[in-house]
């Protein structure tokens, strides 16, 4: 797993994501057995769960709002709050 986590998972796209309190977001298999597919790390302290918004998960952490996708060039980029 990724360390101490404070908020609750999501499921997308029939994956696992939970993100622990330092920012690390990990994405496992919803299986029995663990199989990890991948992990992504945010700067600033995590305690917010994420919400799912066209094809992106929304993170909230101590420094903004962040979007990961599945796509590079949709990866990590900042959400502006309206």
């Amino acid at each position: 797993m990724c360390g101490e986590v404070s908020d609750t998972f999501c499921l997308a796209d029939n994956k696992l994501f939970f993100t622990s309190t330092d920012g690390v977001t990990t994405v496992i298999e919803p299986t029995r057995t663990y199989r990890q597919l991948g992990r992504n790390e945010l700067f600033g302290q995590t305690m917010a769960s994420m919400a799912v918004a066209d094809q992106c998960l929304i993170v909230r952490n101590s420094t903004g709002l962040s979007c990961i996708a599945a796509s590079s060039s949709e990866r990590s980029r900042p959400v502006q709050a309206k």
